[in-house]
């Protein structure tokens, strides 16, 4: 595929841009647009069942973290509920396996890690 750069907003929305070609977004998710919560933090990563890319999102205040998909825009495709609120994100390899984790990083000093296709984790 071709390259996209994933940009995060005080209004709520994810915007997908091509960096080689520049110009307008060629995706807007609308996330959390209606509830006027800010976009905390993104991380990206391929399902490694289909191979698509997926932009995982974090809000101001929704102590969740939603997976979408950023060539397709549209819902979230995995809801995961944190349970507090996300400063950060980031994916890495489980050594173990190879399948993606989720790094979440919470208010109260805590990482979380999560599997973010199936959306199941532990702290």
């Amino acid at each position: 595929g071709e390259p996209r750069v994933a940009c995060g907003s005080h209004d709520g929305k994810v915007r997908i841009y091509d960096p080689v070609a520049g110009g307008a977004a060629l995706v807007v998710i609308n996330g959390a647009a209606e509830r006027y919560s800010q976009v905390n933090a993104l991380a990206a990563f391929k399902d490694p069942a289909t191979g698509e890319p997926r932009v995982a999102c974090a809000y101001e205040y929704d102590k969740k973290v939603f997976v979408y998909d950023p060539v397709a825009g549209g819902a979230a495709l995995v809801v995961i509920d944190v349970g507090s609120r996300v400063y950060a994100l980031a994916v890495f390899k489980d050594p173990a396996t190879g399948e993606p984790r989720l790094a979440c990083g919470c208010r109260g000093e805590k990482v979380r890690i999560y599997d973010p296709v199936a959306g199941v984790g532990r702290d």
